[in-house]
């Protein structure tokens, strides 16, 4: 019997795609939400979906082995994720009958596998610089003659099991391409939301989907913009199930996240950020950077303000954490406004007019007040859980965390209250 999986959530999608790990070596899952489902990586190994369409009462729903897998996207029925070095396409319009539909070969430099055998302490595996076509299925696809239909159709059986028909209903889209179910990211304004979603992305088409802070895939428009260790990839999206490469620029050898806000993306990398221009919806021209201190960080923005979480004792290096608060009102010249110190181990986070939600490890979900820089202030903290990546929707907070993950109440964000979680 074929595994099912499905899509349904709150309002959009995320995604991650590069592997982040925990004090203790782990590697954290990465989430992404699409409409009221949430997917969650299992880093590797697979990506599980759960209904959300109940907050209180969540809903596993299935999974996909996808090895090497680390981030997720979709576009209307289309998710795209990476597997190893490749790319892999997935037609979802009816969830319980996901089946991949193409593969992109030898897409990212350096492979999930080999991201997390460095983060580690291991050497970076063997193979050519980009790898094999990996992601046909459980037996492979041949490199050279790339992939077909019937390299997925082989493997069928070996990779799907469980689920029932009956259980799932196919997503719906209206005439213009958007969601048939209510989409959280066109329900609220998005100038006061840092959450990897707008309501409107370049040339006024749709951003799809919500992803964490730690995400490595976007899609803008009718554009999948990647980032592997060094290069920001796009492909153009016209004919979502058959992805075409449109673009590949170096930004710099040690990039980890992507972010997007008011035509650009900004690129978070372990020696600064990177912030490029997608306005044209075609070649991504750069515009400016911000260096700092050699750590692991996502960025997210809100308004004219980024804010930066740098951990120390980590892969990236150094030994000492901080928030640093950008002025990206001049995308060509950013420039500190303020460096806040007290947190321990921060990995992801999201803002929303002037509240930054942190997860700072094992010292917890950490709730500040941050409208003005020189006067940070902590207005809540959530200290049984060791959380690593965040979404926040609307009134929904999704955490991601050592423990599993975990839905909150977010109404009021500095007395957040837990609806329900999930091992």
């Amino acid at each position: 019997m074929k595994r099912s999986t499905i899509l349904l959530l709150l309002g959009c999608t995320f995604l991650t795609f590069g592997y982040t790990r925990d004090q203790t070596g782990a590697l954290v899952s990465k989430i992404y939400l699409h409409n009221t489902t949430l997917i969650r990586t299992t880093p590797g190994v697979d990506i599980w979906f759960y209904d959300l369409s109940t907050p209180a009462n969540v809903r596993e729903v299935g999974s996909i082995r996808i090895d090497g897998n680390s981030d997720v996207a979709t576009y209307n029925t289309t998710m795209y994720a990476d597997q190893e070095h490749d790319l892999v396409v997935y037609d979802i319009s009816n969830p319980a009958q996901a089946r991949p539909v193409d593969t992109i070969p030898d897409i990212f430099y350096r492979s999930g596998t080999e991201i997390a055998n460095w983060l580690n302490g291991n050497s970076w595996d063997g193979g050519n610089e980009l790898g094999g076509a990996s992601g046909c299925g459980a037996d492979g696809c041949d490199v050279n003659n790339g992939s077909s239909d019937s390299d997925f159709d082989n493997s069928w059986d070996d990779t799907w099991g469980g689920g029932s028909m009956s259980d799932y209903q196919p997503l719906s889209y209206s005439s213009n391409g958007s969601m048939g179910v209510t989409n959280a990211a066109t329900s609220t304004s998005t100038s006061g939301s840092s959450s990897n979603s707008t309501t409107s992305g370049v040339g006024g088409n749709r951003r799809e989907g919500t992803g964490g802070s730690l995400a490595r895939f976007i899609i803008v428009g009718k554009r999948l913009y990647c980032i592997d260790n060094k290069d920001l990839i796009v492909f153009d999206l016209t004919n979502p199930s058959e992805p075409k490469l449109l673009k590949r620029t170096e930004v710099s050898q040690d990039i980890e996240t992507i972010f997007y806000a008011k035509y650009h993306l900004f690129i978070g990398g372990q020696q600064g950020v990177y912030i490029y221009d997608v306005e044209d919806n075609i070649d991504p021209q750069y515009r400016g950077e911000f260096q700092h201190v050699e750590r692991c960080d996502p960025v997210v923005v809100d308004g004219d303000r980024a804010y930066v979480t740098l951990r120390g004792d980590s892969p990236c290096g150094g030994t000492t954490s901080q928030m640093d608060i950008l002025d990206v009102s001049d995308v060509e010249h950013p420039r500190l406004l303020k460096s806040y110190e007290k947190l321990n181990s921060p990995f992801g986070l999201a803002v929303r007019n002037g509240i930054a939600i942190v997860c700072d490890g094992q010292s917890g979900l950490r709730v500040l007040n941050v409208e003005n820089e020189n006067r940070v202030k902590e207005c809540g903290k959530v200290t049984d859980i060791t959380p690593f990546d965040v979404i926040w929707q609307d009134n929904m907070l999704i955490v991601t965390a050592k423990e599993g993950f975990f839905l909150y109440d977010a109404s009021d964000p500095c007395n957040l209250k837990k609806y329900s979680q999930l091992f």
